[in-house]
């Protein structure tokens, strides 16, 4: 990567918007990183998932003291509870909205159970790591940003019974204003990324390609040093792309004919090869190459391209 491609990099990381889909962030170790960010769909549904788990276990506490009360409980019951026991419900019903989401992603890394089916985690805008106190932010803004507004939606008798109509107006500006901000904002961050400094990213499952080396353990072809002496670290990775390279593209066993040729002029191979079987020869030399310059390394003798001459 040349130098004007890298953003420049401090103690605690940067960031750049290079697009409305993407941030680079600069970690620590002074590496960029480009992050895909999450969509606005693919978020709501990982939060469907997630209010979902946390309906059923709050569900499931509430069968749970009905059925300790014998099921027998009327709404006159319910009002003449004292005052004290209504208050330490509606403290284990935030205490579970709020730790619920906290403790998925703290346990996950980023990655609740609803993140984790839609291939998203949080990440520090910073490039710094993941922090408690970061998630703890970001999941008590969701008070402000998604509960209180919700209570006013659903229930404005129960939150402002007296209010004058104005004050209802504005209210609900607010509350649209509060749904609407993760869709204007550039990155897609709501209130609760901004205040933690956090963003939400795809993670999509990494596949780890097979080993090129691990089908030709033995080698057909009785290779020898002279052969191998010729190129370095710099043409195997080149020569590993090119073999990765999917077979139906215009051109591509053609190419694998020439570089077959080249490459036993240039290594002084004097064995017939026939055309049909480049492949076959050059994942052959791939593998002998390859163990050959990791033998090397092990000498503390590096060969990093053809033109290493140590």
């Amino acid at each position: 990567m040349s130098p004007a491609a890298t953003p420049p990099a401090t103690a605690s990381g940067t960031l750049s918007a290079p697009g409305a889909r993407s941030i680079t962030v600069v970690v620590p170790e002074g590496v960029a990183l480009t992050l895909e960010l999450g969509s606005l769909g693919e978020r709501a549904y990982a939060f469907g998932v997630d209010f979902l788990l946390l309906l059923g276990v709050l569900l499931g506490g509430l069968a749970l003291v009905l059925l300790a009360l014998g099921g027998d409980v009327t709404v006159g019951m319910l009002e003449a509870m004292p005052g004290w026991v209504l208050a330490l419900g509606w403290l284990t019903v935030f205490l579970l909205r709020t730790g619920w989401f906290l403790l998925l992603e703290l346990a996950g890394r980023g990655r609740s159970v609803g993140k984790r089916l839609a291939g998203l985690r949080v990440v520090d805008a910073r490039g710094g790591p993941m922090g408690v106190r970061a998630l703890v932010a970001r999941n008590l803004m969701r008070e402000v940003e998604l509960w209180l507004p919700l209570g006013l939606l659903l229930a404005p008798e129960t939150l402002m019974p007296d209010a004058a109509p104005w004050l209802r107006v504005l209210s609900s500006v607010w509350v649209l204003g509060l749904l609407l901000f993760p869709a204007l904002h550039p990155s897609g961050a709501r209130l609760g990324d901004l205040v933690a400094g956090t963003r939400v990213v795809r993670a999509p499952r990494v596949v780890l390609w097979p080993d090129l080396a691990e089908p030709h353990a033995s080698v057909q072809r009785p290779f020898l040093d002279i052969h191998l002496k010729v190129y370095g670290e710099a043409e195997l990775a080149a020569l590993e792309r090119l073999l990765r390279m999917d077979a139906r593209l215009p051109g591509h066993q053609a190419t694998l004919v020439e570089l077959s040729r080249l490459v036993r002029a240039r290594t002084g191979w004097s064995h017939d090869e026939r055309p049909e079987d480049a492949e076959p020869f050059l994942r052959d030399f791939y593998a002998a190459q390859r163990r050959h310059l990791e033998d090397r390394l092990r000498r503390g003798d590096r060969k990093r391209d053809k033109h290493d001459g140590s």
